[in-house]
């Protein structure tokens, strides 16, 4: 007969480590992939908040002498046809990257929120309405529809940049907006379904 230990197993659950350091390292530890994940996402931040400390070259400047030089030790990824060292436009367009992600992120966030909040308060032809609307907008692929944007407009920087960045918050709208429905929903009538979408 097996004998259990059942501190052993506690602690190996996590019991013990309820807050502080403890339980971020029972986190780490328990959730190892996340862990990665996390880290892998700080350094992109970290590379592409100190971008001006990490690259000794200026990702705008052009260098006709050293146009196509092959990876060394000046210049880690080489230089493309203009002699712009390609290491430093990575490194620099990671803060547009992130600009774009997070922004259209927050802007797609706090749309769904008020669409889903409206839709579920309001119920009847407006419920209806904005739901069919998050339904053409969840059915539609985001890379297909970024390639027909794109082939439309053109590459009209002004406009064209802020228009891709808007659609794409709409779509990223879909999601919190039915979330924000069904909370609404219950808040208001005390209705709640889980086959509602």
């Amino acid at each position: 007969m097996a004998t259990i230990n059942y501190d052993s197993e506690l602690r190996r659950a996590g019991a013990h480590s309820t807050h502080g350091w403890r339980w971020l390292a029972f986190l780490a530890q328990r959730y190892l992939l996340g862990t990665v994940g996390l880290f892998i996402m700080l350094l992109f931040v970290w590379v592409a908040a100190s971008a001006n400390l990490i690259c000794r070259f200026d990702p705008l400047s052009v260098d006709s002498a050293h146009r196509l030089a092959a990876p060394d030790a000046l210049h880690w990824f080489g230089t493309d046809s203009f002699g712009r060292d390609v290491w430093s436009r990575i490194i620099h367009g990671a803060r547009i990257s992130l600009a774009v992600g997070i922004g259209s992120t927050v802007l797609g966030s706090s749309i769904g929120v008020m669409i889903g909040l409206a839709s579920g308060y309001l119920s009847g032809w407006v419920d209806l309405l904005f739901q069919r609307v998050t339904d053409i907008l969840q059915a539609l692929p985001l890379l297909v529809l970024a390639l027909v944007m794109t082939a439309a407009l053109g590459h009209r920087p002004p406009v064209g940049d802020s228009l891709h960045h808007l659609v794409q918050s709409g779509l990223r709208s879909a999601g919190p907006a039915g979330i924000e429905r069904r909370d609404a929903r219950l808040a208001a009538f005390g209705v709640y379904s889980e086959s509602e979408p």
